[in-house]
């Protein structure tokens, strides 16, 4: 493992004692991350309202998928991290097809030891049949597989999704939270192109910076670099449209992004749950009742505040908007 390797990973960490942190102070639910951390030092509201953000329109869009679909959905979440949504959408009782993430060795060797050592974890993800299959990176149920492998190593990709029996003709959604963002776009793009031609019916949810070239992105590159971690992809974050463009380009047949202003201030649709009440709610929970240096009127703006993050979601769905048009969705190939 190189070291940029190991402070990629150390955000990982990071990011999972934010949502901890949040979590337990209510900001939103999740009876599983507690298994995920080690309770460590409060964050500062802003922090907690950022996540709350980032969490809230993620949930929402992948809500939306399950939604639309007819029929169970395979999740695919690359650079998966500590993420806990496949343990919430079992307990939901989402129509769950499979659910495969993907980590570099390092990180996943660290989960396996978690859900293997929690039956709370190890419940859901043994399901009905029970039957897990376990090693030191890797680990395979009827419904969940976590697998080590450099998501951009198409050749490796590909031989560990098909032993976590991948179904390239169901509904698939793809999953990457500031992931894509550490790697050159000579290595992301040719995966983004894959994934656009392997699966029948897919949808791609993206979630990371955005206007990096301003002097607030600038700080959060020199920042990121003074730690070790290089945003070898930042020329993709430039804008929104090129947000857009890095899908379009790569056979993606449609990409919509929005910034996190949009999003927390409710001023687009797939966001329904993000109100007034639970923002207000949120913001009340915050030390003082407001979160400094939090300005919901930027939202107002249709270009997004400096550095900051935006969701994206693309579909190689011919003629289809992803998640914001009226037409549902399908497993089988669009004409």
């Amino acid at each position: 493992m190189s070291c940029g390797d190991e402070a990629v990973q150390a955000t990982n960490d990071d990011a999972t004692g934010c949502k901890l942190s949040a979590v337990t102070l209510g900001y939103w639910g999740d009876n599983y991350i507690q298994y995920m951390a080690k309770r460590g030092t409060r964050r500062a509201p802003e922090i907690h309202l950022g996540y709350y953000a980032r969490v809230q329109g993620v949930r929402a869009l992948v809500d939306r998928v399950f939604s639309a679909c007819d029929t169970a959905v395979q999740v695919i979440s690359l650079g998966a991290g500590f993420d806990t949504t496949f343990w919430r959408l079992v307990e939901e009782g989402r129509p769950l097809r499979r659910y495969i993430e993907v980590d570099l060795p390092g990180v996943t060797a660290r989960k396996c030891f978690m859900v293997k050592r929690h039956k709370q974890l190890l419940a859901a993800v043994g399901g009905e049949e029970g039957e897990v299959r376990l090693n030191r990176t890797d680990l395979h149920s009827p419904r969940y597989h976590l697998v080590a492998s450099d998501f951009t190593d198409l050749a490796r990709l590909q031989a560990v999704l098909e032993e976590s029996e991948v179904d390239y003709s169901c509904p698939t959604l793809v999953l990457a939270e500031c992931a894509l963002v550490y790697l050159p776009t000579s290595r992301t793009n040719p995966l983004l192109a894959w994934l656009a031609g392997a699966f029948q019916a897919a949808v791609f949810v993206n979630y990371e910076q955005v206007n990096m070239e301003d002097r607030f992105g600038q700080v959060m590159v020199e920042h990121l670099m003074a730690r070790g971690c290089q945003l070898a992809g930042a020329a993709a974050c430039r804008d929104a449209a090129a947000q857009e463009e890095r899908f379009t380009c790569q056979g993606w047949s449609s990409a919509t992004c929005w910034d996190m202003n949009q999003v927390i201030t409710c001023q687009v649709e797939p966001w329904p749950g993000v109100t007034g009440v639970t923002l207000a709610r949120c913001t009340a929970t915050c030390r003082g009742g407001t979160c400094r240096g939090w300005r919901p009127s930027r939202g107002s703006t249709s270009r997004s505040s400096p550095g900051s993050s935006t969701t994206t979601t693309a579909s190689p769905w011919p003629g289809r908007t992803a998640l914001t048009s009226t037409s549902t969705p399908s497993s089988s190939t669009s004409d």
